[in-house]
């Protein structure tokens, strides 16, 4: 996926396995039984930093789950590190159908609101015959 062929510009997405708890939001958010905080895997502070430092052509970070921070986050560092760098973060990709790991077209298609900090989005994976 890292790799900078013809300066095409690359959509990373982390594959934590989280998508098998999608529709239960207990177990997908790893709330406690009050809820008041949450538990789930998400990127570290110093793998933000590395992928902005190192790899130009990454225009958006994608994630199974629901914040590119993990859960127990309160300051969301990893989130002010993309968009200080200017990439974009998809979060609760549904990740449950086999994908190659590189090669294919992503189409991200935001709803378009009005003065929002974040959208609903349609990911799209376009992926030639011959590797699938």
């Amino acid at each position: 996926m890292i790799n900078d062929n013809f300066g095409k510009k690359c959509l990373l997405v982390f594959k934590f396995g989280w998508s098998k708890y999608f529709n239960d939001s207990q177990k997908y958010l790893g709330q406690t039984n009050d809820g008041t905080e949450l538990s789930f895997p998400g990127l570290s502070l110093e793998v933000a930093e590395w992928i902005v430092s190192s790899y130009k052509n990454i225009v958006g970070i994608g994630v199974d789950v629901a914040s590119v921070d993990p859960g127990s986050s309160l300051n969301f560092p990893v989130h002010k590190t993309f968009a200080k760098a200017g990439l974009y973060s998809v979060e609760n990709i549904k990740l449950n159908t086999k994908i190659p790991d590189y090669g294919c077209l992503a189409l991200v298609m935001p709803m378009k609101i009005l003065r929002g900090s974040g959208a609903p989005t349609r990911l799209v994976a376009v992926c030639p015959k011959s590797i699938i």
